[in-house]
């Protein structure tokens, strides 16, 4: 390992010209989050249009793709005249954000509106932001209010927020007059107004739908009710449409309960959600949250201790939803390795339970859980709950780091610059390192990939990589370390205090915490100096 002096001089020389910069982080929105990259472009080159625009979005980010922001730029726009409405919004982010060429408004504006013409509820919203600010047209707070209202219908929160229209739901909705006879008309009504300017007629349809014993119609009138903020109208509709069998609305309910959006009461809310998930069609989304309340540390006292967590029904609930027969909901396996993983609370640590429910989570048809590939690779690679399996445990890690998880990454790149358990290739390792790395990105995880990219670099004594990754990442490190400690704005002390913690990973530790700690202690006692 090359000595850390020449890091320190140039580390020494970057301080100097370090400015405080803020990015937002780069994010894949991608309409298919559980269809691996190769898939994904064999479904492209097959004539999939949604699957090429997710690869034009990988090529916009660089993050799991080479980064080539003008392909993707022509690829949204190519997909856009062929009136895919997600390339047409994408196109106009891209313009209105300036990535390629000077920020345009006016063209970003052109290609949002089509967006929203095509029922694309956030490009509505954000056409409307357009004419409330003036963007790139003049400002028009009518119109703006039309797009709003709009987006708002179709059910985007956030639009409705910016319409500001929370009074309309308070309202007597027995002074609107309907003309639907039946709970089915009246939701056809209501499903057909949902798109005019007006709230009142949509919620008076579902409200007379209620009327008339409509499970849906009390549902989705209590769901706009909530989207207006009218929480206590709408617990009792969500109450009615419970009564009628509407399991959603139970747990809307539950969540009403656990949360005290109108009155306070955990274990009745527990309840709904435990008897929702043990019925003979478990509602998946019940047994995921009784599990995820259950097994938190913050329960009805967000101050204290939650006195209702119990692991043995966090487990018994998070098992129905991670290994259902029928649609498993496979995000929540995560919670239920860590529950079987740590133990207490009335349930004894299993160390093979907990394996296999980070494997189970990490199945194809959920490699949108990236981070549950990350640790279940980890753990194979171990032998913690299983046999230890090097080719597993590397082919777990790739399919994390395939959608675009840092840590899964991280540790597959780890693996490669280590060489215990895989062949060493420091190369290899630096290029991995340098692919994840995201130097203007608020992201602690993508920093340390640049941190190890860097001193990857330094070994292979490409100091001039090395040096222009550390320039770059030096300019925003006030975001790192965490809470425990704060670096001053500018400083690059937190890239030797990250470069410590990636020499003991590469050291085979598995607990660095300790190194940490010391890190930190160091850190303060420098910056007292």
């Amino acid at each position: 390992m090359v000595v850390s002096v020449r890091l320190f001089i140039s580390l020494s020389v970057v301080f100097t010209f370090c400015v405080t910069f803020f990015a937002p982080p780069s994010a894949i929105a991608a309409s298919i989050d559980d269809v691996p990259l190769i898939e994904l472009k064999t479904k492209c080159d097959a004539g999939g249009i949604e699957y090429c625009v997710d690869l034009a979005e990988g090529y916009r980010s660089g993050i799991w793709l080479p980064k080539k922001p003008t392909k993707a730029l022509n690829m949204f726009e190519s997909y856009c005249e062929q009136n895919n409405m997600i390339a047409c919004f994408r196109a106009g982010l891209v313009y209105y954000r300036g990535e390629i060429t000077k920020k345009d408004e006016q063209r970003a504006l052109t290609f949002i509106s089509k967006a929203c013409t095509g029922n694309n509820a956030a490009a509505c919203r954000n056409v409307g932001v357009f004419y409330q600010r003036g963007y790139g047209v003049a400002a028009d707070p009518v119109k703006a209010q039309e797009f709003f209202l709009s987006a708002c219908n179709s059910g985007d929160a956030k639009a409705c927020g910016l319409a500001k229209i929370p009074t309309p739901y308070n309202t007597d909705l027995s002074v609107v007059q309907v003309k639907c006879k039946t709970a089915k008309s009246c939701l056809k009504d209501g499903y057909k107004s949902v798109r005019g300017p007006e709230i009142k007629p949509t919620l008076a349809n579902f409200n007379k739908a209620c009327e008339y014993k409509s499970a849906d119609g009390c549902y989705e009138l209590a769901e706009l009710l909530h989207t207006g903020k009218a929480y206590e109208l709408a617990s009792k509709r969500y109450e009615q449409a419970c009564i009628l069998g509407h399991s959603d609305a139970c747990v809307a309910l539950a969540v009403y309960y656990i949360e005290g959006k109108v009155t306070q009461n955990e274990p009745r809310g527990l309840t709904i959600l435990a008897s929702n998930c043990d019925k003979d069609q478990p509602n998946m989304r019940a047994c995921r949250k009784a599990s995820y309340r259950f097994s938190s540390k913050y329960g009805a006292d967000i101050m204290g201790e939650n006195k209702f967590r119990d692991y043995t029904k966090a487990a018994k609930y998070g098992s129905i939803a991670c290994y259902a027969n029928v649609n498993p909901d496979l995000y929540v396996c995560a919670d239920l390795g860590k529950v079987y993983a740590t133990g207490g609370y009335g349930l004894e640590a299993d160390p093979v339970k907990a394996s296999n429910a980070y494997l189970q989570g990490c199945s194809p048809a959920n490699y949108g859980s990236g981070s549950t590939c990350d640790v279940a690779g980890l753990r194979v690679l171990r032998g913690e709950g299983m046999p230890k399996n090097i080719e597993k445990a590397i082919s777990l890690l790739e399919a994390g780091c395939k959608v675009e998880n840092y840590d899964a990454c991280y540790h597959l790149a780890v693996e490669y610059d280590r060489g215990v358990n895989v062949p060493r290739n420091a190369p290899k390792a630096a290029d991995m390192y340098k692919q994840i790395c995201e130097p203007t990105d608020n992201s602690s995880r993508t920093f340390r990939s640049c941190v190890a990219a860097s001193a990857a670099y330094e070994e292979e004594f490409q100091f001039s990589k090395a040096d222009e990754i550390n320039a770059q990442i030096c300019k925003n490190t006030s975001h790192y370390p965490p809470e425990d400690y704060t670096a001053p704005k500018n400083s690059c002390v937190a890239v030797v205090a990250a470069k410590a913690m990636h020499q003991c990973e590469l050291g085979g530790k598995i607990d660095c915490g300790k190194q940490w700690g010391n890190t930190i202690k160091a850190q303060k006692k420098l910056k007292k100096l």
